[in-house]
């Protein structure tokens, strides 16, 4: 069988099998374009190290990376991968994204219509981001001015919460059905966008603030222009690792 070198596909089961265990699976597409397993193991434990060692080993099998490697947004693979392939570009795949943003705005919510115009190249990719600065600026200057009202018991709240989503970034999540895309029904004319913008800056948000600023300092592994220019746009990584393992699933 021959099968494209240049791009995997990373994916995993965890606490959706039946072992409870990190199941991590390399996916290549073949020469007809169909899904063929390269590689799988299972994973005792999800820090950086456990998946530095997988990587480790493939790679002096192979003894090549690929040139595009899509993932989740699970930091100790991301880290691991960047370590061990160097040269290889990563990209986010755009449902665990969405997975994200969801556990903090509800999928109506303004940010998440920004996001579903801007992955559908309805609002320009640096308008988003200028605005989601505008967003965490404005909610970090709000967290400030707390901090000096009440500083002992806001820093305890604040300690909480960013370890609370800290932990989040770092967990690999389940398959679930797909995200409702926010923008059905919405006007897209660019009146009503720039009116989008405009609200959004004023918004409030007490979390998901830790979720935008990753988003924006990692924004090359996911912004539409860069998925383009490698050919990647709307490549996923859900629901890739059912066609194999099914089976296993609780």
């Amino acid at each position: 069988m021959e099968y494209s070198k240049r791009k995997w596909y990373v994916d995993d089961t965890t606490k959706t099998n039946i072992y409870n265990k990190n199941l991590y699976v390399v996916i290549v597409k073949d020469d007809n374009s169909f899904n063929q397993l390269l590689s799988f193991g299972y994973l005792f434990d999800q820090p950086e190290i456990s998946y530095k060692l997988f990587f480790h080993q493939l790679y002096n099998i192979l003894n090549y990376g690929h040139e595009i490697i899509v993932c989740d947004r699970c930091i100790a693979q991301y880290n691991a991968l960047k370590q061990i392939f160097p040269y290889s570009k990563l990209f986010f795949c755009r449902n665990h994204i969405e997975r994200s943003l969801i556990k903090y705005f509800k999928s109506d919510h303004i940010i998440m219509k920004l996001f579903h115009l801007t992955m559908n190249m309805k609002l320009n990719e640096n308008d988003l981001i200028e605005t989601l600065k505008s967003i965490i600026m404005k909610n970090i200057k709000n967290i400030e001015e707390d901090n000096d009202d009440d500083d002992e018991n806001t820093c305890y709240d604040d300690k909480e919460n960013n370890e609370e989503e800290n932990d989040d970034d770092q967990l690999f999540e389940p398959d679930t059905s797909d995200i409702i895309n926010s923008i059905d029904g919405t006007n897209t004319l660019q009146d009503n966008i720039k009116q989008l913008i405009e609200e959004a800056k004023g918004i409030n948000i007490n979390k998901g603030l830790m979720c935008l600023i990753d988003l924006i300092q990692h924004k090359e592994n996911w912004i539409p222009s860069e998925c383009i220019k490698y050919g990647m746009y709307r490549d996923f990584t859900t629901n890739r690792v059912e066609g194999f393992f099914g089976y296993l699933k609780k």
